[in-house]
């Protein structure tokens, strides 16, 4: 069918100029919709390697918004932890609260890189984590329908034996984690949402 499109329909340049089209529309999404009051709600099933398992239920949100290096930055909590973010054309970025440039401004670290359609990506965040983002679409399913999903995947040099598998759909946020840790693997699973 694919082939029978380009063959018959579509000229070989504006097949590359849809493609770049594409490209163009994925930058400018945001990963994350980063507005106040925006929420994700999981399920989180916790398997213990003992064979024992708990389930909950754990939600993702923008507290509020801070001006921070003449900047508007919103505080997400994000599975427990409280991070202070923003998106940008590269990707979404989070204070480093703990360090300064010379002028006294909290670091940015770009934590989550957008996805290239072209190529894997690999990358250092905090000097100690190993991101790696892959350029291939995988769908996941939820309880609440498909989602088209970048897979990235984390791994801190501290903590050699534990990896954190994210999916996150352009313009809707984390759909699914898989966090294995030293005792257990913890997945949260998105079963609703509400973004502005």
């Amino acid at each position: 069918m694919f082939h029978v499109i380009f063959s018959h329909k579509l000229h070989p340049f504006s097949y590359i100029l849809l493609l770049m089209l594409a490209s163009n529309s994925l930058k400018a999404q945001d990963l994350i919709p980063l507005k106040k009051d925006n929420y994700w709600v999981y399920e989180q099933k916790t398997i213990y390697y003992n064979g024992s398992e708990e389930i909950d239920t754990i939600t993702n949100s923008i507290k509020e918004v801070l001006n921070f290096n003449d900047q508007d930055w919103y505080v997400l909590n994000e599975f427990g932890d409280d991070f202070t973010v923003r998106n940008t054309t590269e990707g979404q970025v989070e204070l480093d609260t703990f360090s300064t440039d010379q002028n006294g401004k909290y670091q940015e670290i770009l934590f989550y890189k957008k996805p290239d359609q072209t190529q894997d990506l690999e990358y250092i965040t905090y000097e100690v984590n190993h991101i790696k983002v892959y350029k291939d679409v995988e769908k996941i399913k939820t309880p609440i329908g498909k989602f088209k999903c970048h897979k990235y995947e984390i791994v801190t040099e501290d903590v050699p034996d534990e990896k954190i598998e994210t999916y996150i759909s352009v313009g809707t946020g984390i759909i699914y984690q898989k966090w294995t840790q030293k005792d257990a693997i913890v997945i949260s699973t998105l079963i609703d949402f509400k973004i502005k």
